[in-house]
């Protein structure tokens, strides 16, 4: 309820009249009510001292006056444009989000030859808590397709970036601060986060109002403002393929690894016009600290040392941001490369990259509008209103189920959902007389409707909703090497909900279970355990044989809680991966012993060599033999995302290679567990 007095009241009590208010921002007549107001007619806006002006979101415009965009963000999401970030602070308790989006596409910019398009997408959130702190954070995704690239869509999502920043008044001037970022990339071929791979870097911002420092043109301040950044990068994106390779140059630049620190530069103009703003900047990034070894082995490229300056990461932008609604910007530009050379470890800088970006401030200090009027009070009693007190069961347990959603069909309002553990949910207040169609869904039950009418007061009302079938079926014959039937086999089915049957006499089988990847395994007496892993999907059905072959006579494995064991040797082919037929025994009981253990998720197949011959062959050979023990497990049913192979070379002899003993103990394959 607003409340106001007249405007004789006003006149009589020497208080200020709206129109004065808002034709001033200095607010200290309310405190002076013993002095006279000063007449309308002679009322003028007071004019701004410079150090008014120096926030522009702290100043207060005339209705009529042109607006001034708000400032904008980086693509970090500070306070800032592009690869710029601003010292200044907001408003306490303001804050802002955006969506900036970059867009590449080209030849020849990655590699000769090639065509590449890159599309990156970043959501930043910027607030500014106190006058001396403020945050940022982006989430980002990038998507870069190339014709060399293998694959050739590279496609990173969910790296994030955190900056924490404290904010100084130096001079009614310039603006100084202090910021800290964090840069977590998400994980190469898996998902989350690599917390090994998080860059750190400190920096020093500074930002001068040019215009207060070198006065006023014509009586009116210049509004133009400058920006310098200085900091260094302790960036670790090179461990984003620690243990897995040596990154390619068109994987360093679809997810942004370098091998080197960097000491980064920045420089930035703005000036800022009504309803727009146009910027320049300038951003150099020098390589310091290179990762071990990175000049020291075989390379298509210089290191930086010898390319120079040339191939230092360096950025000239242009652009423009404007403010077409209050509070809403709009903000496009373009980066120009100027890196004239390509260097061992650096990713490539984009010879041109377009910036597209929507920005929306959030300010809760709210324009004081003072308004005269006389305001009479009426209470009225509240009209009756009608709620439904609900709850939602399963038909046959009666047990509560949550997080059903809740829909009503007949009006507009937003989905409500049932309590996590009571199934418990309280609707909105309806008119009474007003036909609701109410619609519970949930993914684990088929979905209900009811038709209600309102009633004023709280109204109970039940859903008993029936399980939505989400079984599927394994099933199949399991039979020996001569094509007879194996009776009263066992068969473990392990994956969501365990399930055990048995083979009738005619070695058939037959198991419901739960939607899922489930590991089968078939045992019986006086034969080797064997089996496959499989996925089951809701009222699917998995047709699976099983071919059981006689026990062995003499057992090869060992199981412990880090590796499979064996006692006898992998043997190939003399410098070949070729596996002999002597082996087959021995990875057969590798397979039996996978599937008797479901718990084994994740198991590396490691291959290694002696000493004879090159390093470089010895390596590519350990890791073809490991990929050839791979492919055969595979080729006996267990499922290939719980194996990898990996070639160690001569890099882990168990004994010196001294002699020809020690030199075939050396040459092994292991069977790491690594869940």
């Amino acid at each position: 309820m607003a409340v106001g007095l007249p405007a004789a009241v006003l006149a009589q009590s020497g208080l200020p009249s709206a129109d004065e208010l808002a034709a001033t921002d200095d607010f200290s007549a309310l405190d002076t009510a013993a002095e006279p107001a000063t007449p309308r007619a002679q009322a003028q806006p007071a004019p701004a001292a410079p150090s008014e002006a120096r926030n522009e979101d702290r100043t207060v415009q005339a209705d009529d006056a042109p607006r001034l965009a708000t400032p904008g963000q980086s693509q970090e999401g500070s306070r800032g444009f592009h690869g710029i970030s601003s010292a200044r602070p907001g408003a306490q308790n303001s804050f802002g989000i955006g969506f900036l989006g970059e867009i590449y596409a080209g030849e020849g910019a990655v590699r000769a030859t090639d065509s590449n398009n890159t599309l990156v997408g970043n959501l930043v959130v910027q607030g500014t808590f106190h006058e001396h702190f403020s945050a940022n954070f982006r989430l980002q995704a990038r998507n870069s397709v190339n014709t060399y690239g293998r694959p050739q869509a590279m496609l990173s999502q969910g790296d994030m970036l955190l900056g924490l920043r404290g904010h100084l008044v130096a001079t009614p001037w310039l603006d100084l601060a202090a910021d800290l970022s964090f840069d977590l990339p998400s994980s190469f071929g898996s998902v989350g986060p690599t917390f090994s791979a998080m860059s750190v870097r400190p920096r020093m911002l500074a930002t001068a109002d040019l215009g207060e420092l070198f006065g006023a043109v014509n009586g009116e301040p210049i509004p133009l403002y400058g920006h310098f950044n200085f900091g260094y990068r302790f960036d670790n994106s090179e461990k984003l393929f620690e243990g897995v390779s040596n990154p390619t140059r068109i994987e360093r630049f679809a997810y942004g690894i370098n091998a080197y620190d960097m000491l980064e530069i920045g420089l930035g103009f703005e000036y800022q016009l009504p309803y727009v703003t146009p910027f320049l900047a300038w951003n150099l990034n020098i390589p310091v600290n290179g990762a071990d070894g990175l000049c020291d082995r075989d390379r298509p490229l210089d290191c930086v040392a010898d390319a120079g300056a040339g191939s230092y990461p360096q950025v000239l932008s242009l652009g423009l941001r404007g403010e077409p609604v209050k509070h809403l910007g709009l903000q496009a530009g373009i980066d120009f490369g100027l890196t004239s050379k390509d260097a061992e470890g650096l990713g490539v800088t984009l010879p041109f990259n377009f910036i597209l970006g929507l920005t929306y401030t959030i300010d809760p200090v709210a324009e004081l509008v003072v308004e005269e009027k006389i305001v009479e009070q009426v209470i009225e009693k509240a009209p009756p209103q009608g709620i439904l007190v609900g709850l939602v069961t399963d038909r046959v347990t009666g047990k509560p189920v949550g997080g059903a959603q809740i829909e009503y069909l007949t009006r507009a309002e937003n989905i409500q959902l049932t309590g996590a553990t009571s199934g418990a949910f309280r609707s909105y207040a309806f008119g009474p007389g007003i036909v609701l169609e109410v619609m519970v869904t949930h993914p684990n039950y088929e979905t209900a409707t009811m038709t209600h009418i309102v009633v004023d007061g709280e109204q109970p009302i039940e859903f008993k909703l029936k399980a939505a079938a989400r079984a599927g079926t394994v099933r199949g014959t399991v039979t020996d090497i001569n094509g007879a039937a194996v009776a009263n086999a066992t068969i473990k089915l392990n994956g969501a909900k365990p399930v055990e049957v048995k083979t009738g006499a005619d070695g058939r089988y037959s198991a419901e279970v739960q939607a899922g990847p489930y590991t089968v395994a078939a045992m019986a007496s006086t034969y080797q355990t064997a089996g496959k892993d499989v996925r089951v999907e809701a009222n699917g059905t998995v047709d699976l044989d099983i071919t059981l072959q006689p026990a062995a006579k003499e057992s090869f494995v060992e199981v412990s809680t880090e590796e499979i064991k064996i006692t006898d040797r992998i043997q190939f082919e003399t410098g070949a991966a070729t596996i002999l037929p002597g082996s087959f025994n021995v990875l057969d009981q590798v397979a039996s012993v996978i599937f008797e253990n479901p718990q084994i998720k994740k198991m590396q197949i490691q291959g290694h060599t002696d000493d004879v011959g090159s390093a470089e062959l010895n390596l590519e050979l350990s890791q073809q033999r490991a990929d050839a023990v791979r492919t055969y497990l595979i080729g006996k049913g267990v499922a290939a995302e719980r194996l990898t192979a990996k070639g160690v070379g001569s890099q882990q002899p168990l004994l010196p290679n001294t002699t020809n003993r020690n030199r075939s103990l050396n040459r092994r394959v292991e069977f790491r567990i690594v869940n």
